[in-house]
């Protein structure tokens, strides 16, 4: 079934009531580098290669992802990539755009139910009952809910229906937590039957400050695209050593920071690449201002897929200044990069030594670690190799879905 525009669109499953059930060759002449320690995770659950898919009663499980938009980011991306993977491993898999679509509809899977409220304000009435009689229709019994989206899980269980209530905790400045405003989120957290928190720090706060029932961390994960070939070149010369940051132009992921540690690098045949949507605040003015000014540094805007851009780099680069999970380290591992990245968030446990950290806010070490990479062709393609094994292990669909099946499966039985 489907209305104008595609923004309601059911699963093809029934509904519950109807079933029974290329590192480029430099010079010899390399920087000293000195390795980061071996980092301690604290994951509770391994992964491996081995584990199962099918967790007991997931079939039985009719979900539903809500996002507030689909614009290309961190915790939009992975809400997509829930609902794909769910396909096939619970009975029904949903996914509700509250607020604003975006490149990522695209991707979404034919057999992914799909709503789009167009939501106004916060409470706008007219959306929410829209949601609910979606939930009700589809007989949703999970709701999960990314990011701000947990107000609207709250009110979907306020409102009488009988659901679990996951929320995703995907907050970036995980290292400035005492700043965050949870004034209506510890109140109403006593609702949520389940967390998700992309790292550790966020999994401990939670435990303290929140009344969830089950805190779990989980790894986020990603889905390698089936399309490796882009309609978008690179920019600069065939010979240019390029550097690729993907990154929306807000002020955590620190350009200036970049970009003051690219112009260090003049004089080197090296172009900068820049990804990400531009929000059109002061902040991203003040960026792009800069860019225009500078030599050999491009940017390409918000772009839904990027494999194929990252396929035609010699480096990928994060120069934040604060993170939880970060996406793109697993995108760019699993495209055979080698990668600088700043020492926040979950960085060091997702890469382990097999990329160059360095301090965040530090343009000089930023330029130093690539000038490593630059100048020691064999270390970055022996990095690249290790960090890309690393990813598919531990932050693929494979080793992190059945986890996620798992959660679920024990939210419903409780």
């Amino acid at each position: 079934m489907a209305t104008n525009n595609s923004q309601l669109k059911t699963p093809n499953q029934q509904p519950a009531s109807a079933k029974a059930s290329a590192g480029r060759p430099t010079t010899d002449n390399p920087q000293p580098i000195t390795h980061n320690p071996q980092p301690t995770t604290h994951n509770s659950e391994p992964t491996t290669d081995n584990t199962k898919h099918q967790t007991p009663n997931s079939k039985h499980l009719r979900v539903l992802q809500i996002v507030d938009t689909l614009n290309p980011g961190g915790s939009e991306r992975m809400a997509v990539n829930l609902a794909n993977s769910l396909v096939g491993e619970v009975e029904a898999s949903c996914l509700c755009c509250t607020r604003e679509e975006g490149m990522l509809k695209e991707e979404l899977h034919e057999e992914v139910g799909y709503l789009f409220l167009n939501k106004k304000h916060s409470l706008d009435l007219q959306a929410f009952w829209k949601l609910r009689a979606f939930v009700k229709r589809e007989q949703i019994d999970l709701v999960h809910a990314h990011g701000t989206s947990w107000f609207w899980g709250v009110l979907l269980k306020i409102s009488g229906l009988k659901i679990k209530l996951v929320w995703h905790d995907h907050y970036g400045e995980s290292e400035q937590l005492d700043r965050r405003d949870t004034k209506f989120l510890k109140a109403l957290s006593r609702y949520f039957d389940g967390i998700i928190s992309v790292n550790n720090d966020l999994k401990f706060w939670a435990e303290k400050e929140l009344k969830a029932r089950m805190v779990k961390q989980l790894n986020n994960f990603i889905i390698p695209s089936e399309n490796k070939g882009s309609k978008i070149k690179l920019k600069g010369k065939s010979t240019d050593f390029k550097i690729v940051c993907v990154a929306n132009l807000r002020p955590q992921k620190d350009h200036l920071n970049l970009l003051a540690a690219f112009e260090k690098l003049q004089g080197e045949e090296i172009s900068l690449h820049l990804i990400g949507a531009n929000p059109g605040t002061t902040w991203s003015k003040k960026i792009l201002g800069k860019v225009a000014d500078m030599k050999n540094v491009f940017y390409y805007g918000g772009l839904p897929e990027v494999s194929g851009l990252l396929q035609q780099a010699d480096l990928g680069l994060l120069s934040s200044r604060s993170e939880g999970l970060p996406l793109v380290l697993l995108e760019y591992g699993m495209a055979g990069l080698p990668v600088v990245a700043t020492e926040v968030g979950q960085c060091r446990e997702v890469t382990g030594d097999a990329v160059l950290l360095v301090p965040p806010g530090d343009a000089l070490a930023l330029a130093e670690a690539i000038k490593g990479y630059y100048y020691d062709s064999e270390k970055r393609n022996m990095d690249a190799l290790a960090l890309q094994k690393r990813i598919k292990k531990a932050y693929s669909r494979e080793a992190v879905l059945p986890l996620f099946l798992k959660f679920y499966a024990n939210l419903k039985r409780k």
